[in-house]
């Protein structure tokens, strides 16, 4: 199969073809006989008789007496072309000039041949010359028995003619058995070696006045030269040279006077260029060449590229290359250049064999030992290498192992040391590298269980059980001994009790790691044991027992057990007392509370007669005060006293008051005659009231607006009163009526007939006011309302006169208003004639109107008329010709439309059609385009057609492909359709293929086989690779046979001539031999565990058979397989540890073997008496995992209420069932108190006893422990009826949960650091009241900083923080609390009092946020100064100073000292700059601003008149109102400064008044007493300290600027 060749056929079958060909061109042109060019040349006889002699001549002659044959053939003909007839002479002797040479026939034509189109086409010569019709079209010529077949193209006017000049002599013909074969035309045939034959015959134009009929001689004869050139390159120096074909050149003529060139062919394809075969090398393709050149490229190049070929690599299984290793490059095929063959696996390297699965490997071959490289899905795979797996040779060797167990701890008593050394590892070692491979790389060893020593316990049960490995094959395991702990006897304060027994915990012996439930030792003399042990772990409260063990804690068992012994006593007992009396309420007082529920109980030491009380201190229960209606409670709760053994009777009093009212009273606060008085509801606090609803109000009254009643809520007429015994005083005064008037807008509609909107009217507006009950006089809220706007609504066909209209307003005098809206008709479209008359039969359109009533939109026109359209140029208003609508610019005016005539449009369809013949039922059905239509006008008046085109061009048709058959072209259709001839039509004839027919070497087809047909290519006119029949069993391909197209690789046929039938021989051929093989190994007598069989079917034997002979021959005698591993199963046991290694024939092909296994035996629990325990599964052995013969050890079963001595079994006899004697066991369980609150164990019992019994034990006790210390039960597990179970293995365990009490402190339950429990004597306290309550002041001081004067007393403003804090009643500590709140937010703001002679630090204390802190501030007091009086004059009067006035309205300053007025004297202030100088002079009774308050001005005073007496200031006097001061001076004098009038009053206030010369009166100013002396009248005004601070700070004011002005004078 591999040794087929893929040459191509290097000879032409299709010589014979262009001597046929000459002669009957010769008889055509040459003919003596004229035919008219628009007649149907069927009635010439001469012609077709000279067609019927050619061909039968040419049928009945050899090769040699062609030439003969060809001179009896008549010789002359006429053409006649377009009604031309031209006469053609042939001379015969000039057909002695041949060319052997077929694929250069095209190209040496010089002649020129008439050429014409065929209408039709048939499939006989004969037939096709006497139905054809010759046309100036197109005309084709067929000779359809394989002879001769002419192609002639379509030519335009004038007439284009085609000659022959020579006809070969000499031409080889070969006969074909099938008449009507079809050959390709001349444009599109081939030789067989693929050079192409001319396409296109050289023309002559015949002009159309030649009316001689004679030949027109070319101007010029023109070439150009082609080359096809295939280049090879990837193989270095290997590759083959490049291959050149030059032999085809492309002829034309030149038009000597147009210069245009006309070309014998456009095209040209060269032949194929087999590729070679180059060694370690592959090409991408078998072929080259058959390149196409053209005249625009006349040069070609096609390129093969070469690639090395893959290697097979000898590789380690890490597929690492093998040093020293042999590569072998794939071996070429050397029939085809793209392939490679089968090639040979190397040898085995030294120290290595060939793995035999291989895989990875693409075309490994098992038994050649070969590889196939090659992949058709893949062409590159070839160039892949192949990697084969090679493994090395292997001895085997081994390693010993040890485990050891080492005990230590126990002193004497510690075990021996135990030691395994039963396992070995085994491997194989590689010979080459020395490199070990092992069979397992680790081993666990059997546990070793530990021995119990009484006294000791271990830190483990069992020991051993540990893993060695190749790394460590030596292991060791350890085992620590401990000493058990004791019971020792203590007394209550832990200390050991004198000759006490202390006992040793028991062992466990069934485990080494515990120890068993001990009895706790006799108490000794004078002492009892304590029921409760609370430290003591494992205590048994019932049996007295300790049971040590703690899961959590292996190592409790070495700690000892305190037991706590107390001494003999007796009980003693003491009774208590509550009493909460109640007073207050007269009747209604409720009765005296008394408890008496508690007594305390105490231990009477017999010995010493000492009494430990068991509490000292107990809180009686809370007592609710209940609700006494019309009196509230001092207290909401009482009781919860506390009683001790010293004072076991307490007693409380609560206190009742009444409560306050609710009182209706007029302005005067006289309660309203006929109202009743309300008292406060109670609330269900008895120390609160709740919310009083008022009584009800008398008629015509309400409650005074604005009035300030303490707790009264206005919504719902309720007083909660901040204190509850004070009456809460309601004044009512006289109510007022409510007055309203109705108001309505109305909107009317006119002008739109029918469609007139309907009336709106708006009147939901009302004016609204109120009447004094008692004068009678009303009062509007508002004095006039503008009632909101109304749409107009839009009418069709009219517009109104707005678009809103309402907005009106109303007053309370005219409540009613009205508006009128009017309507107005639209305008209308109207169509009309150009004289303006209206289209009858039209109608007129009014206009759309807008959703704005007041205007109209865009109308489109009516439907026009039929053939009428808008006459173009016309000046229409507002219209718009692209919608055709109107938009009028007046809403009432008319639009009008011309009309005019219209065009109509003209269209013409057209067709193409296709017809395809020659396939049979497989003939594709007729192909027609009609998509195409000519368009035009006409004139509605005049009928004149106008087309737009006047011709089209269809598009091409695709020709089918139909199976079986090829097309005489690939593409139809590009025919021109006109107006007048709008249908034209094309026909394609298809023709059968050759096929493949499978014949024995004489020829014959092999029978049974079938004839197939070549498969068609995707070009119609062509036909592909076609597959081989299958081949009959027993055949193959004989090698070396010339097949023309055919490719052994795929076994395909590409044939030279699709028409042609290619013959392959066959011949018989050799059979390959298998045997396969196979090892059963079947196992059994495991039920549904019995394992699978398992077969090895990996092994096949091969051999040749010769299919004449029968003789087989076998590649190997025998083969062994491999050994089958025998599975554990669980529960059975084998009768063989392997299977397998069994040996294998071609005669016995297929070995077998039975593995059997046998069920494990048992361990049947049976008691002490040797019966079997009932209800116990029996538990079967465990397998050995290692070994399926034999039993592993097995635990022997836990029995729930049962121990047993034996805890494993590892049988000898596997198959047969082992008792096992099992006993009672004790039972344990625990109850252990939780704290939740902490999640924490507070303490845990340990109880013991047999499977079955009551647990005698109760919770109760320590539960009430725990809640007088603060906790509170939640759950409590253990059931009354508790029992043990029959479970050793999990100890019984009740839970009682608890949590701590919590408890909220602050204002409502108070507590100042008393005891929290008061049953516990470590109890935690309360905190103390700071905690939840702090008591704040903000306190100002006043300070006189001489200390002359008595200061203010401080003003102090107090404020409280509160909380509420929530405790732990078990720990104390505080868990969570409130955030601190005051009763207030700030503190007021504290004015400064006025203190007389002095002045203040700061004018007030401003406002201040409150803090959790006190607050002080202090105002210092310091004296005002004084104005002192200076003169050098001995006669001054004796006064030293004038004392600053207080300012009433601001404490931190002075008021304005007045000058004195002291006669015969003028005042002087001091100069600034010069102290001991005089400044400028000052008028009397002018008044001062000192630049500071507590300094004092010195005024001098120059004497004026030297006569004038010395008066003593004292002596003064108060004038009274009926006297008028004398001040002489007043009106003489100046003053100093203009001043505002204001400031003159004062300053007249401020006047010294004398009451003689010789007399100066002091200055008295009683503005503090709030008048004012005018001293020349002597009457007093009432004035208002504010006047008089206002006038002060007028005259600082006036007296700044004038002091500014004379500062600047000076």
């Amino acid at each position: 199969m591999k040794d087929f060749f893929n040459q191509r056929q290097r000879y032409s079958l299709r010589k014979y073809s262009i001597g046929v060909c000459s002669v009957l061109l010769g008889i055509v042109l040459f003919s003596g006989q004229a035919v008219q060019a628009d007649e149907v040349i069927t009635g010439n006889d001469n012609v077709v008789k000279s067609v019927e002699a050619a061909e039968s001549a040419i049928s009945d002659t050899t090769i040699s007496e062609v030439p003969t044959a060809i001179e009896k053939l008549p010789v002359e003909e006429v053409v006649t072309v377009q009604n031309e007839t031209v006469s053609i002479q042939h001379d015969t002797s000039s057909e002695t000039n041949t060319s052997r040479n077929s694929t250069s026939f095209a190209s040496s034509e010089e002649s020129y041949v008439a050429q014409v189109n065929k209408s039709q086409a048939t499939s006989d010569l004969s037939e096709g010359l006497k139905s054809e019709t010759i046309t100036s079209e197109t005309s084709r010529s067929s000779l359809r028995r394989g002879r001769v077949l002419a192609t002639v193209e379509t030519v335009e006017s004038p007439t284009e003619i085609l000659s022959s000049e020579a006809i070969p002599a000499e031409v080889p013909i070969r006969r074909s058995g099938r008449r009507g074969r079809n050959l390709s035309s001349l444009n599109t045939s081939e030789s067989n070696n693929g050079t192409s034959i001319n396409r296109s015959l050289p023309t002559v134009t015949i002009p159309p006045n030649n009316q001689n009929n004679t030949l027109a001689t070319p101007d010029e004869n023109i070439t150009k030269s082609t080359k096809q050139t295939v280049v090879f390159e990837g193989a270095g120096e290997k590759t083959p040279a490049t291959n050149i074909k030059d032999d085809y050149v492309f002829t034309g003529k030149k038009d000597l006077t147009t210069n245009a060139i006309t070309w014998k062919t456009s095209s040209h394809t060269y032949g194929s260029v087999s590729v070679p075969v180059v060694t370690g090398y592959y090409a991408d393709k078998a072929e080259a060449g058959f390149k196409t050149v053209t005249l625009d490229e006349p040069e070609v190049t096609d390129k093969v590229i070469y690639k090395p070929l893959g290697k097979i690599i000898q590789v380690d299984e890490n597929f690492n290359v093998i040093p020293n290793s042999n590569s072998v490059t794939y071996e070429n095929n050397p029939y085809n250049p793209r392939e490679a063959v089968e090639t040979a696996i190397p040898a085995a390297p030294a120290g290595y064999k060939i793995r035999e699965l291989q895989p990875h490997a693409w075309g490994y071959n098992i038994v050649d030992k070969t590889i196939e490289p090659n992949d058709e899905s893949d062409p590159d795979c070839i160039s892949k290498d192949t990697p084969i797996v090679y493994v090395p040779l292997t001895s085997d060797v081994t390693k010993s192992t040890k485990q050891t167990v080492v005990f230590e701890g126990a002193g004497e008593k510690t075990p021996a040391t135990n030691i395994k050394d039963d396992y070995v590892f085994t491997g194989k070692k590689d010979l080459t590298t020395n490199a070990i491979t092992w069979k397992t790389s680790s081993h666990t060893y059997g546990s070793v269980p530990v021995p119990v020593v009484p006294g000791y316990y271990a830190d483990k049960a069992e020991a051993g059980f540990k893993t060695v490995t190749l790394d460590e094959p030596e292991v060791t395991d350890k085992v620590i001994y401990k000493p058990l702990g004791k019971i020792i006897q203590v007394d209550e304060n832990f200390n050991v009790i004198p000759n006490s027994n202390s006992v040793t915990y028991e062992n466990n012996p069934y485990n080494p790691r515990e120890a068993v439930e001990t009895a706790i030792p006799a108490a000794p003399a004078g002492y009892k044991i304590r029921e409760l042990q609370p430290h003591a772990w494992g205590y048994n409260i019932v049996d007295k027992t300790i049971e040590p063990n703690d899961e959590s804690d292996p190592d409790c068992i070495s700690k000892d057990t305190p037991i706590v012994y107390v001494p003999l006593t007796s009980d003693v007992t003491k009774s208590t007392k509550q009493t909460v009396v109640f007073e207050g309420a007269g009747e209604k007082t409720p009765a005296t509370n008394i408890k008496d529920d508690y007594v305390f109980t105490g231990k009477k030491d017999l010995t010493t007669n000492a009494i430990t009380w068991k509490t000292s201190s107990h809180t009686y229960g809370s007592v609710p005060v209940p609700v006494v209606t019309g009196y509230y409670a001092d207290k909401a709760e009482a009781g919860q006293l506390e009683v001790t053994v010293a004072t076991p009777n307490v007693e409380e009093l609560v206190s009742y008051t009444p409560v306050g009212r609710i009182i209706l009273v007029d302005e005067a606060g006289n309660q309203i005659v006929g109202t009743d008085v309300v008292p406060y509801n109670n609330a269900s606090d008895p120390t609160k009231v709740e919310s009083t609803t008022l009584p009800t109000l008398p008629a015509g009254y309400e409650i005074k607006y604005g009035q300030n009643i303490l707790g009264f809520n206005s919504s719902n007429l309720q007083v909660l009163p901040p204190d509850a015994t004070a009456d809460t005083k309601i004044i009512l005064v006289s109510k007022k009526e409510s007055l309203s008037q109705g108001t309505s807008q109305t909107v009317t509609f006119v002008g739109a007939g029918e469609k007139t909107p309907a009336t709106k009217v708006q009147n939901d507006f009302v004016f609204t006011g109120t009447k004094d009950m008692v004068s009678g006089v009303s009062t509007w809220d508002m004095s006039s309302h503008t009632y909101g706007s109304v749409s107009v609504p839009v009418v069709p066909g009219y517009i109104a006169d707005k678009s809103q209209a309402g907005q009106l307003e109303v007053t309370v005098a005219t409540p009613n208003v009205e508006e009128l809206v009017s309507y107005t008709p639209v305008g209308r479209i109207i169509l009309v004639d150009e004289a303006g008359n209206q289209i009858v039969g039209t109608d007129a359109v009014p206009y759309n109107n807008s959703l704005d009533p007041t205007k109209v939109e865009s109308t489109t026109l009516p439907t026009l008329p039929a053939g009428y359209e808008i006459k173009s140029g016309q000046n229409i208003p507002s219209f718009n010709s692209s919608n055709l609508q109107v938009l009028p610019s007046d809403a009432t005016a008319d639009t009008k439309i011309i009309l005019v005539s219209k065009k109509e449009s003209l269209n013409q369809g057209t067709s193409q059609t296709v017809t395809f013949i020659g396939a049979g039922e497989n003939t594709p059905t007729t192909k027609v385009q009609n998509d195409f239509v000519f368009t035009g006008t006409k004139d509605m008046v005049s009928g004149v057609s106008t087309w737009d085109v006047s011709s089209h061009r269809y598009g091409s048709v695709p020709v089918p492909v139909v199976p079986g058959y090829i097309a005489d072209k690939s593409q139809a259709g590009q025919l021109e359709v006109t107006v007048a001839t709008p249908n034209v039509e094309e026909l394609v004839s298809y023709t059968p293929v050759g096929r493949i027919i499978l014949v024995d070497e004489a020829g014959n087809q092999i029978v049974g086989t079938d004839v197939v047909p070549y498969t068609n290519a995707l070009d119609p006119t062509k036909v592909m690779s076609t597959t081989l029949p299958t081949l009959p069993a027993g055949y193959e391909i004989k090698s070396g046979q010339n097949i023309s197209g055919f490719n052994s690789s795929n076994l395909q046929v590409l044939p030279p001539d699709a028409t042609t039938d290619t013959k392959i021989i066959l011949v018989s051929k050799k059979e390959t031999l298998s045997q396969g093989t196979s090892q059963t190994v079947t196992f059994i007598g495991a039920g549904e565990k019995t394992p699978a069989t398992k077969v090895q079917n990996d092994f096949v034997f091969t051999g040749t058979k010769d299919m004449v002979s029968g003789v087989s021959t076998w590649d190997m005698s025998s083969h062994r397989y491999g050994s089958v591993s025998v599975p554990v199963v669980t529960g059975y046991i084998a009768n063989v540890g392997h299977a397998g290694s069994l040996q294998v024939t071609p005669e016995a092909p297929n070995a077998e073997e039975l593995v059997t296994y046998k069920p494990l035996g048992k361990i049947i629990a049976v008691d002490t008496d040797g019966k079997e325990i009932q209800g116990v599964p029996t538990i079967q052995y465990q397998n050995d995992p290692e070994n399926p013969t034999k039993a592993g050890k097995t635990l022997s079963p836990l029995i729930s209420g049962y121990d047993t001595d034996v805890l494993n079994i590892t049988p000898s006899k596997p198959e047969e069932d082992t008792p096992v004697v099992y006993r009672k066991a004790i039972q344990e369980a625990t109850i252990t108190y939780i704290d939740q609150t902490t999640g924490t164990s507070l303490e845990s019992d340990r109880v013991t006893g047999k499977s079955g019994e009551i647990i005698e034990y109760t919770t109760a006790d320590k539960i009430a422990f725990y809640e007088s210390r603060g906790y509170k039960l939640l759950t409590d597990e253990l059931p009354k009826q508790a029992h043990y179970d029959t479970d050793t293995s999990v100890v019984q365990a009740w839970r009682v949960t608890l949590k701590h009490r919590t408890e909220i402190v602050g204002s409502r339950n108070p507590h100042d650091g008393d005891v929290i429990n008061s049953d516990d004597p470590l109890s935690p306290k309360y905190p103390s009241k700071y905690h939840w309550q702090k008591d704040v002041a903000a306190t100002v001081h006043y300070v006189v900083s001489d200390g002359n004067a008595k200061a203010p007393s401080d003003k102090v403003q107090v404020a409280q923080w509160t909380r509420t804090i929530t405790y732990d009643m078990v720990t104390g500590q505080e868990l969570s609390s409130t955030v601190w709140k005051a009763n207030k937010a700030t503190y007021d703001a504290v004015v400064t009092e006025v203190l007389e002679g002095y002045y203040a630090d700061k004018a007030s204390v401003s406002t201040k946020k409150v803090i959790q802190e006190n607050l002080e501030e202090t105002v210092i007091y310091k004296p005002l100064g004084s104005l002192l009086l200076k003169s050098k004059d001995l006669n001054f009067p004796e006064v030293s100073s004038v004392k600053y006035p207080n300012n009433l309205t601001d404490p931190t300053k002075s008021g304005l000292p007045v000058v004195p007025d002291i006669p015969g004297y003028k005042p002087y202030l001091q100069d600034p700059k010069y102290p001991s100088k005089f400044g400028k002079a000052i008028q009397p009774g002018s008044t001062i601003i000192p630049e500071n308050s507590g300094e004092d001005t010195l005024i001098y005073y120059i004497a004026i008149n030297q006569d004038k007496p010395k008066s003593p200031l004292n002596q003064t006097s108060k004038p009274s109102k009926s006297q008028q001061p004398e001040h002489p001076s007043i009106e003489k004098k100046p003053e100093v400064s203009s001043q505002p009038e204001e400031v003159k009053q004062v300053n007249e206030a401020s006047k010294i008044v004398a009451k003689t010369a010789s007399q100066v009166a002091t200055i008295k100013v009683a503005l503090y007493k709030k008048q004012v002396v005018l001293p020349q009248t002597g009457e007093e005004t009432e004035q208002t300290v504010e006047v008089a601070g206002f006038s002060a700070l007028i005259v600082a004011l006036g007296l700044g600027i004038q002091g500014y002005r004379r500062k600047k004078e000076d």
